[in-house]
């Protein structure tokens, strides 16, 4: 066998060396190399044309190479799939979340329509705001429509005319008073009769002087005194019957008096001038204790203050005549007595404006 393979080299390489087009490539040395270090590439050789030989080419012959069979290892078994997991079953969707429960329908207030050019009296504690939030009406509209400054100040006792389309949302902690009603018209005037001047002194202001017209106004367009007369002829009586302690007007120091106080004994009754209707009546009005209030038609307004109690309540119809409550010593005055006090507008739009009683009154 080692014979054979001495013999067989030279031959194949000789074959190769002709195969290859005569280049021949000399044996390429080798050094050792320590683990870690690189070998140093061998200086590029250049083909060099083998010299012309006259040696005829032989053709070496390759014994067949040993047969020898090779045993495979034995490749490991592949790892099988692994056994399949039951999927957990997925768990039911939760149910759906019940229906809100229905709300009660909020409970609304109820407005009540209000006619256009009704009339709203101002109690005690009532401001121009109030009276609009109570009607749904901008305060700038009741200021136009009443004539009222640009201070919006109302007074107990003032009508305010509530423009078309309000609506009445119930009281309001600064609107109290009783439901708007419609003002009556005004009843021709009856014939005057006789005016026997009354045996009182004249007030502390300058009187009015009548005017020649036929409408019998001053020259702010308000109705003179014998004019007031003549509309309140058999109108109005006495409240209750006494001393006169202060008259109607300027009484000195800046202070005014709008009506006059009558001296009376504590628990005298006290009488409704003219019929009508209750707008107030209670004692949280400083200054004038347990106070009435009476609206009547035609633009009248009567008050009574400084009383000991009342028998009426707001929104009562009255009579004339009829008792109202007990004279008393409310309010800080110093004796028993009662304020009274006539108020009148000739147009439902304008504020009542306070008048002297005692040419009102019969003697």
């Amino acid at each position: 066998m080692n014979q054979a393979l001495k013999w067989a080299v030279p031959a194949f390489a000789t074959l190769l060396l002709s195969a290859c087009g005569g280049v021949y490539v000399p044996s390429t040395p080798r050094y050792p190399v320590r683990a870690g270090e690189q070998p140093t590439p061998p200086p590029p050789q250049y083909p060099v044309a083998p010299e012309p030989s006259d040696a005829p080419e032989t053709e070496a012959v390759l014994p067949p190479a040993p047969s020898t069979e090779v045993e495979a290892e034995a490749l490991p078994p592949l790892r099988g799939a692994e056994p399949e997991v039951a999927a957990e079953p997925l768990p039911p969707p939760p149910p759906p979340p019940p229906p809100p429960a229905a709300r009660p329908p909020a409970q609304q207030t109820t407005a009540t329509a209000v006619q256009p050019g009704e009339i709203y009296i101002v109690q005690a504690g009532d401001t121009l705001s109030g009276v609009g939030r109570r009607f749904g009406t901008p305060v700038r509209t009741l200021m136009m429509l009443n004539g009222i400054g640009e201070t919006g100040a109302i007074g107990i006792g003032d009508r305010l005319i509530l423009p078309e389309g309000a609506r009445d949302l119930g009281p309001d902690p600064y609107a109290t008073g009783p439901s708007p009603f419609r003002a009556e018209p005004e009843r021709p005037a009856a014939p005057p009769p006789p005016v026997t001047p009354p045996a009182v002194a004249p007030p502390a202001a300058p009187p009015q002087t009548p005017t020649t017209g036929p409408t019998g106004v001053d020259e702010d367009g308000f109705p003179t005194t014998a004019e007031l007369v003549r509309r309140a002829a058999g109108r109005f009586a006495w409240p209750v019957r006494g001393e006169i302690l202060t008259r109607f007007g300027i009484m000195g120091s800046g202070l005014r008096s709008d009506g006059i106080n009558i001296g009376a004994q504590a628990g005298t009754e006290v009488l409704a001038s003219a019929g009508g209707q209750v707008a107030y009546a209670g004692d949280s009005l400083p200054g004038l204790g347990t106070t009435v209030v009476i609206v009547h038609g035609d633009g009248w307004v009567t008050a009574y203050s400084h009383l000991r109690s009342t028998n009426v309540r707001m929104e009562q119809r009255v009579t004339q005549g009829q008792v109202i409550g007990t004279a008393g010593a409310s309010g800080g005055v110093s004796q028993p007595q009662v304020h009274f006090e006539i108020r009148y507008t000739a147009a439902p739009a304008a504020r009542p404006r306070p008048v002297d009683p005692l040419p009102l009154l019969p003697r």
